[in-house]
Order: structure tokens, then C-alpha cells, then sequence
């Protein structure tokens, strides 16, 4: 790389160059020092060359400064491990990020994901190339950008680290975000929702296997600061049944729960359900549930009670002849007869069969037996 620069009043030609690669809007892949050479004018006197060199350490500092203030804290990732109580180092580290990322959405009416991966790229780079032997937690990097009008908010991941940060039209970072200043095992993505209201989905990084846990903090705006109300997690199944999503001043949410009674294959969403939730004057309501395993779930229930109980009914007892050492059940089917729910459990020797029917609203075990249909 060269750089030229032609001083004020003939003064002469500054040139700076390094060795580095630029990534998007001038961030370096690769950084190493600068080599500055000066070719003065010798018509001039000296006041033009202390301005030469006034402008040379202008340029330096602007161009290096948002990889080399990240350089040195790369090598010192190795000496701590990411928990959930905020480190120095990586709250610097993350914050060196952001306004990276800001300064070049701000100018963006949408940052699109593809564009927020290349614009940290070069943070993940340095990672590779000078972090030596980082945790693992710590050799990857995210972010992503939610506008509205001039307002920006800015999510950054230093591995299982998030952090969030909202800028306002002056560029200034809007208060009340402290909460989401250091989220320990999320990537988060955030959105904004109506009267500059805020909501945050995220996703556990630590999760292994298909299931997974899904995050969604909703942050009002009032009196020019962001109030953060209870996170609601839910989990979810990778790539089958389990998703967070934002439309208008509404929001749905997918999700799963694991059987009480009995174990269930990780892929299998025995128990899932549809909640709506909606912004209304800077609130967030449950406005309605849809319980898509209702007779399935109280079943569960009821059986877990049976399981547990030291003075069983009758009923319970069937259920408990029936019931495996080992309660892994291998498929699920529920059908309707006669308005009545039929609910059957395959374990690995027996298959359990209960009647269920709705009074009331209430669900009520009629039978339960062993089931020898094929």
C-alpha cells in the first residue's frame, strides 16, 4: 500500500507504505508498521516540515487505528476464558468493534448480513493470524446491524460474548443498554419494532446437538433510554420447528418442550407451541397461545404425577405396570375417536396406550392400557 500526500505550500512529497491489505471501507486484513519517507522542498523552511510531520501522525493514527488498537489485545485472550462476568480486555475489544461496525453503517440505509460478516472479517483474521493458542470460544467473530432512519443498533459477538449498542441521530450511544453490554452464550441479532422500541433474538452458541435455545429481549424507549424487560428463552429443533419472528409491532415464537415423564429422541418435537406477542404503547403482551400438543402435554403430566406419587389411584397404578425402567420413547401418535383424544407412547418392549376427553376445558384421563395394535 502507498499513500501520497502533497503538503501545503510545495512543502514537498510525503509517502507512507505498509504492507497491508485493505478490507471493506479501508479496515486491514493484515496489518505491519508503516515505512514513512520524505522528499522536502529545500526552498522551504523548517515550519514546513514540522507540518509534514503533523500530517504524517495524523494519517497514521487515523488509518491504523481501529486494527491496532484490536492488535494487542488479540495475544491477551489467552490468558482469560470467557465467563459471564465482563474482562477488560474483551469489553475493549468488543467496543472497538462496534464503532468499527457503526462508522460504516451509519452512512447505510440497511446492512445486509453478507456485508456485516466482511466488515468484522478483519477482526477474525488477526484472530487467526496473531491469537496463537486462543480458547475456542474465542477464535470467531459476528455482527449485525438494525436501522431506523438515522438510528443504528449494532450487535457484536467476540465468540460467545455479545454485546449490543444503540446509536441515536447525533452518533451517540443512547444509555440503558447496560444489561445487554455482556451476554454470555448468545449471538444476538437485533431488530427495532415501532416508536424506536427495540428487540433482541438470540441464539445459545454453546448449544451442541440439533436442539437449541432461542432468546428474545424486548427494550422500550422512554425518556431517551432503553428499559429492558425479562428475557423470554424457548428452545427450539435445528432446521425443523423453532423460530422468533418479528413482523410489525407483532411477534411469534415457535417452540419446543422436553417430556417430563419420558425421554424423547432430540430431533422428535414431542411438545411445541405458537405464542403472539405485541407492542402496544411501548408494552410487550402475550396476546394468545396455541398449544399444538395440549392432550399430549397433559398426559405427560398426569403421568409424571403417577410416576411420583405415594398414594397412586387405581389409574395411576395401570399406568405404572406399564411403565418401562427405562422410559425412552421412540415415537409419539396422538388421533381422535369418537371426541376423544387417543394418545400412544412407544417405548422399547411396550407401547402405552390413554384415552383422554376434554370437560370444561379440562382434560381428563379416562384409560390407560397397553396397546398391542400394529
Amino acid at each position: 500500500m502507498l499513500v501520497i500526500v502533497r503538503t501545503p505550500r510545495s512543502a514537498g512529497v510525503l509517502s507512507l507504505s505498509a504492507p497491508a491489505v485493505f478490507g471493506d471501507r479501508g479496515h486491514y486484513d493484515i496489518v505491519r508498521p508503516f515505512q514513512l519517507s520524505y522528499e522536502p522542498d529545500m526552498s522551504i523552511g523548517c515550519q514546513n516540515l514540522a507540518m509534514v510531520t503533523l500530517v504524517a501522525a495524523t494519517l497514521i493514527l487515523q488509518v491504523q487505528k481501529p486494527i491496532e488498537a484490536f492488535l494487542p489485545l488479540v495475544k491477551e485472550f489467552g490468558k482469560t476464558r470467557p465467563t459471564a462476568t465482563p474482562n477488560p480486555i474483551v469489553s475493549k475489544a468488543l467496543d472497538l468493534m462496534t464503532t468499527h461496525v457503526y462508522e460504516g453503517a451509519k452512512s447505510l440505509p440497511r446492512a445486509s448480513a453478507e456485508w456485516c460478516e466482511k466488515r468484522v472479517s478483519g477482526f477474525g483474521q488477526l484472530l487467526t493470524k496473531y491469537g496463537g493458542e486462543l480458547p475456542t470460544d474465542f477464535s470467531w467473530v459476528g455482527a449485525s446491524v438494525a436501522s431506523q432512519g438515522n438510528w443504528r443498533a449494532i450487535s457484536v459477538n467476540l465468540g460467545p460474548i455479545s454485546r449490543t449498542t444503540v446509536f441515536g441521530t447525533t452518533g451517540k450511544a443512547v444509555g440503558g443498554t447496560e444489561t445487554l453490554r455482556w451476554l454470555f452464550g448468545w449471538k444476538t441479532v437485533p431488530q427495532f419494532i415501532q416508536g424506536g422500541s427495540l428487540a433482541l433474538i438470540g441464539e445459545n452458541v454453546q448449544d451442541l446437538g440439533v436442539q437449541y435455545q432461542m432468546r428474545l429481549d424486548y427494550l422500550s424507549l422512554k425518556g431517551g433510554k432503553y428499559l429492558s424487560s425479562k428475557p423470554i428463552i424457548r428452545k427450539g429443533i435445528v432446521g425443523d420447528f423453532g423460530s422468533i419472528e418479528i413482523k410489525g409491532s407483532r411477534i411469534e415464537i415457535k417452540s419446543i418442550e422436553n417430556p417430563k415423564s419420558f425421554t424423547v429422541p432430540a430431533t422428535m418435537p414431542a411438545i411445541s407451541q405458537i405464542e403472539n406477542f405485541v407492542v402496544k404503547d411501548n408494552v410487550l403482551s402475550l396476546v394468545g397461545k396455541q398449544d399444538l400438543s395440549a392432550a399430549l402435554r397433559f398426559f405427560d403430566s398426569w403421568l409424571y404425577d403417577a410416576i411420583k406419587s405415594n398414594d397412586p389411584s387405581p389409574l395411576q397404578l395401570a399406568a405404572r405396570e406399564i411403565y418401562p425402567d427405562e422410559p425412552i420413547v421412540h415415537n409419539i401418535a396422538v388421533s381422535e375417536l369418537d371426541g376423544k383424544k387417543i394418545v400412544i407412547l412407544e417405548f422399547e418392549d411396550v407401547r402405552m396406550k390413554a384415552v383422554l376427553r376434554l370437560a370444561n376445558k379440562s382434560w381428563i384421563v379416562e384409560q390407560v392400557s397397553r396397546d398391542s395394535s400394529n
